[in-house]
């Protein structure tokens, strides 16, 4: 999970770098514990969990979400367009943008953003304006991508610096 200050959610990133961070054998453990839990009661299904860790690697679960979530989207989309390998390669996270001007068309939102929205069937990162519901009240949701989670973050800032110009 992606957050702006302590305690507003921007969205989601999943990223096989994420692996070398202290917490995640932890996560992993837990994640495990909890799905042979649920197999053993009889759930079936995909479910998410909500949890933050310590720099030191300590992990506390939040939530256990017994559905599909935001994360389960992006994980759909790396499958779709880069392969069940894609987390050895890719960043792929969604990204809530505020600040543009309230009732932008998908035209001028997608002219405003530029070269940054590209096809992951023809680059190697862009930025996949995908939640428009939200341009009346001037909000932007995307699907970005990348070959890092470095580039992931310098593609967030391009878009912010696109819509503080804009």
């Amino acid at each position: 999970m992606l957050f702006a200050g302590p305690t507003r959610l921007v969205r989601n990133v999943t990223s096989g770098s994420l692996a070398q961070q202290p917490w995640h054998r932890h996560f992993l453990e837990g994640g495990r514990a909890n799905a042979k839990e649920l197999q053993r009661r009889g759930y079936r299904g995909h479910f998410g969990i909500d949890a933050v860790a310590r720099p030191d690697g300590e992990v506390f679960m939040l939530d256990l979400n017994a559905r599909r979530t935001g994360s389960t989207h992006l994980h759909d989309f790396g499958l779709l367009f880069f392969g069940p390998e894609y987390l050895k390669s890719w960043t792929v996270g969604n990204f809530d943008f505020a600040g543009l001007p309230e009732g932008m068309s998908v035209k001028e939102t997608v002219s405003l953003l530029g070269p940054l929205v590209r096809s992951p069937a023809h680059a190697k990162s862009g930025v996949v304006p995908c939640e428009l519901s939200g341009l009346t009240k001037g909000r932007l949701g995307t699907v970005i991508y990348a070959s890092s989670m470095t580039e992931f973050h310098h593609l967030v800032r391009q878009v912010h610096e696109r819509i503080r110009q804009g």
